[in-house]
């Protein structure tokens, strides 16, 4: 691995001195609660209500204060405070993926089924693009790292974030807060709580606006690259006709319309430095800008030049519609989510919850396949995604020295994906005659992705307190995942697959004092079978050409499921009278079975011409080990410090072959390579001042320091990111009712790429063969004032 000495070193002394915090929330927030004579912060990370620092598990919890004071609006600014957490992006903001603790293992493009963390909100799972989340109703996010397998159920394979959002007050009061930034970013948020019948029905409406131009302009047609627009409201209510029973409703509505993303292609031919042992060329070393303007092709806005081969249905966006619709080069995308949660006492002792949701995502992106000035290909998907959840519970009383709770839950998807095949621009077919400008496409409609999915599921947990001193802790869900692909929906074949399991988790607890916590625990994730649909599409000399082009794999119609078991051992303890918090975890991880998506290209018809063919085959297995700390303390009145710290190590090995492996390095297993797209080590750190103006207003400055490892772009482990440091600061002045934040981020423009990935060099050649990296460029630093009013 490659890195800054002195940018370690910079971490590494912030660490030593008390600047590693959990993100800023988890630890500053305690201190500061301390001083008020209340150091609690409550998570629901076990489906009750705990004080964060007697939770035994490693969970970061932001607060809403928290997520305004380093100015968080979504879960990309969210992961940027969270070692170990990685949100990866490719392509535009509608296919982003949550990597924790370094286990990463990329589902095909658009499926939002096979992720190895979730995201959830208020419980409800979630199964849009995660850049659809923005934090501006948001009370609460808890970052739980390792398998949740026994309470959160699937896609909970290395850990789970929780959103939960605000409750509806019983006073009126209203917020509005705006930010205008360098690169024409604006964002105007806007809230209103009042009471609808008092103390019993309260009402919540909130709204935001952003409009970002964009840091990076096309250099073949001087247009924006990387523009984002989002519009979202949220409206809900929160029901109290007795003190026992309460209810709670959320609907939430986001539309994002983005312009082409800020992506180019990077490591491409001449600059390839290294031969491979099977004798291809590659970039080897670190991939960081070279000043080189990115130059995408747009796809022509005149239906007219859009040209469809003959037995190709017409295009068609009409809503409801299967057809694609090729408009614009971007991405155009609508998510609508609601939620309801319910509870009712019964008795003293006892709690009937009821929590359910449902989310529909409908997205269309188009974009310049090779991320070139070379115009051979485009990219083109459209998706459409549908699910509903419900869970029933009953638990005992969150204090009672024998704690139990029991629940059902089902969830079910409905996930829809197709792209209108080939796409050719004028590199690729010039010779055919089209006219300047156009482009062809050349095949049938495809279908990527379809599937229902069905999840059943009962889970229980058991907690008993021997002394006040020791406490074990007992959960388990069974559960069975249910698949149906359609093959073909003029034939109706389809393919179904299903998994039962069984997933635990043990907690042992040792708190000797109210001011320490000692827990070791033990969990298993697992991730269902999944169809291999393309593959199984084929006719059998398809499939026998594919087998032949790859005889090192195993290609199943149904891939095996894959499991992991993690051993995690930690302390919390709060020291100096509540001032000061240091929380640490070590951990081991065994991941067995891993599944490995690759994109098979073969002569499929014997026709010399190349096609792709995603399938899902079993990989090697993965040891993941690490360590994570957070610390902060309260220097005084004016004065608060704090960091965090994860370095997650991940090792492919085991008996099964690794497909790049075999085929570039021609070993027949991996020999302790790291798994890609993630840091093993990561960390943040942060400084605080706060000052008196007067007897009603105050002022504050803060610094924060966001190192991130490098990156492998694949598990070849030969191209990476290199390492990056950002720098952010706030200055700003606040009373009871208002408050103005002026901002730097990114100060020392760090240049490091957002993402790196293994792609196909389809702008070299035409055949795809060649070897690059697909990059999404780096944030520019970004100067800005944040303004923001209260009323009550």
């Amino acid at each position: 691995m490659i890195m800054h000495t002195s940018r370690l070193l910079t971490l590494l002394l912030a660490s030593a001195s008390a600047l590693v915090i959990a993100a800023p929330a988890t630890a500053q927030e305690t201190a500061d609660a301390a001083e008020a004579g209340s150091a609690e912060i409550v998570v629901t990370a076990r489906k009750r209500a705990e004080s964060l620092q007697d939770v035994p598990l490693s969970v970061q919890a932001f607060t809403a204060e928290t997520l305004e004071a380093s100015n968080i609006l979504n879960l990309e600014g969210l992961a940027a405070f969270a070692p170990g957490v990685q949100l990866f992006q490719n392509v535009d903001r509608g296919y982003g993926q949550v990597f924790i603790r370094g286990l990463q293992n990329t589902p095909p493009v658009g499926d939002t089924s096979r992720e190895l963390a979730s995201i959830f909100i208020d419980g409800i799972y979630f199964t849009g693009g995660v850049a659809a989340i923005n934090t501006d109703n948001i009370e609460r996010v808890e970052v739980i790292r390792g398998p949740q397998s026994a309470l959160f159920g699937r896609s909970t394979f290395s850990g789970a974030i929780n959103f939960i959002t605000k409750t509806p007050g019983n006073d009126i009061r209203a917020t509005i807060s705006g930010t205008a930034a360098t690169y024409d970013d604006y964002n105007i948020s806007a809230s209103l709580d009042a009471p609808l019948i008092k103390d019993k029905l309260s009402a919540r409406l909130s709204g935001r606006f952003r409009d970002f131009g964009g840091q990076y302009t096309n250099a073949l047609n001087g247009a924006a690259l990387g523009a984002q627009q989002d519009i979202s409201g949220t409206g809900q209510l929160y029901f109290t006709p007795t003190e026992r029973f309460s209810a709670k409703f959320t609907a939430t509505y986001v539309e994002q319309r983005d312009g082409p993303a800020a992506a180019m292609l990077v490591g491409r031919r001449p600059t390839h430095n290294f031969t491979l042992p099977n004798g291809e060329t590659i970039y080897r070393g670190v991939l960081r800008p070279t000043g080189e303007a990115p130059r995408q092709n747009d796809l022509p806005t005149n239906p007219a030049r859009i040209v469809a081969f003959p037995g190709f249905a017409p295009f068609d966006s009409t809503p409801g519609n299967e057809r694609l619709g090729l408009r614009r080069t971007g991405l155009e995308r609508s998510f609508f989510f609601t939620s309801l949660a319910l509870d009712q006492e019964i008795g003293d002792d006892l709690t009937l919850s009821y929590l359910g949701g449902y989310s529909q995502e409908k997205a269309e992106r188009v974009n310049d396949f090779e991320l070139s000035p070379e115009d051979n290909y485009y990219g083109a998907r459209r998706t459409d995604s549908r699910s509903n959840a419900h869970e029933l519970r009953l638990a005992n009383a969150d204090e009672a020295r024998f704690r139990w709770m029991i629940g059902a839950s089902f969830f079910h998807q409905t996930l829809y994906e197709r792209d209108p095949g080939l796409i050719g621009g004028a590199g690729l077919l010039g010779a055919a005659g089209l006219p300047v400008g156009s482009v062809a496409v050349t095949a049938g409609p495809r279908v990527i992705v379809d599937r229902k999915i069905r999840n059943y599921a009962g889970f229980a947990s058991l907690g008993y307190s021997f002394t006040d001193e020791l406490s074990l802790s007992l959960e388990g869900r069974w559960q069975r995942d249910e698949l149906v692909d359609t093959l073909s929906r003029a034939t109706g074949q389809t393919l179904s697959g299903a998994t039962n399991a069984f997933l635990p988790r043990a907690i042992l607890e040792y708190k000797p004092s109210d001011d320490l916590l000692v827990y070791a625990s033990a969990a298993k994730g697992l991730r269902p079978t999944t169809i291999n649909s393309q593959y199984a599409a084929r006719t059998d000399a398809q499939k026998a050409r594919i087998q032949a082009a790859f005889p090192e794999l195993t290609i199943d119609l149904l891939a095996p499921p894959e499991s992991i078991w993690s051993y995690e051992l930690g302390f919390k303890s709060t020291l100096l009278d509540g001032a000061m918090t240091f929380n640490a975890n070590a951990y081991y991880s065994k991941w067995k079975d891993s599944q490995d998506l690759r994109s098979l290209l073969a002569d499929i018809d014997g026709n010399g011409l190349i096609v792709g063919t995603l399938v899902t085959v079993n990989g090697p297995d993965i040891e993941a080990y690490g360590l994570e700390l957070d610390t902060s303390i309260r220097a005084g009145r004016h004065l608060t410090l704090g960091g965090n710290f994860a370095w997650n190590h991940t090792a492919l090995g085991g008996n099964q072959s690794e497909a790049g492996q075999l085929r570039f390095l021609l070993q027949a297993r991996p020999n302790g390579e790291r798994l890609a797209q993630t840091p093993e080590i990561s960390g943040t750190a942060f400084a605080q001042v706060d000052g008196d103006l007067g007897q009603s207003a105050g002022w504050f400055m803060r610094a924060e320091g966001i190192y991130v490892g490098s990156r492998y772009a694949d598990s070849l482990n030969l191209t990476e990111t290199g390492d990056s440091l950002d720098v952010n600061l706030r200055l700003g002045i606040k009373n009871d009712r208002y408050s103005a934040t002026v901002f730097v981020t990114n100060l020392f423009q760090d240049r490091t790429f957002e993402s790196l990935r293994g792609n196909a060099d389809c702008a070299t050649s035409t055949s795809c063969l060649a070897r690059a990296f697909e990059v999404m460029l780096p944030n520019k630093r970004q100067f800005g004032v944040t303004l923001r009013a209260n009323f009550q």
